[in-house]
């Protein structure tokens, strides 16, 4: 398995390797859509103060995480939702390409 950027050397072919995301969630979700389908999703409430919360589902489900709390799963998304109920907190997210 290869780690870093994207490989688009072949245009027709998936995205592999491996691609972190590190931003500010706010009160209104924002969506982050992949390079590619995932095979792995990792996602970590970097702040210290709100929850995050995260949908894979297109905001039907959300999923809390309290500060310093992260989730890994094995599932192949093409994106991410990501918020907060109050002010802002900071998150990775890192995603895995077959």
């Amino acid at each position: 398995m290869s780690f870093g950027s994207p490989d688009y050397t072949n245009r027709n072919a998936a995205p592999t390797g491996w691609q972190p995301i590190s931003d500010t969630a706010t009160v209104t979700p924002a969506t982050i859509t992949f390079d590619g389908v995932t095979v792995s999703v990792y996602v970590e409430n970097t702040g210290d103060t709100n929850n995050l919360y995260y949908s894979l589902d297109s905001g039907t489900n959300w999923v809390e995480l309290v500060p310093g709390q992260n989730k890994g799963l094995d599932i192949a998304a093409s994106d991410i939702q990501l918020k907060t109920l109050a002010s802002t907190t900071t998150y990775q997210v890192e995603v895995t390409y077959g």
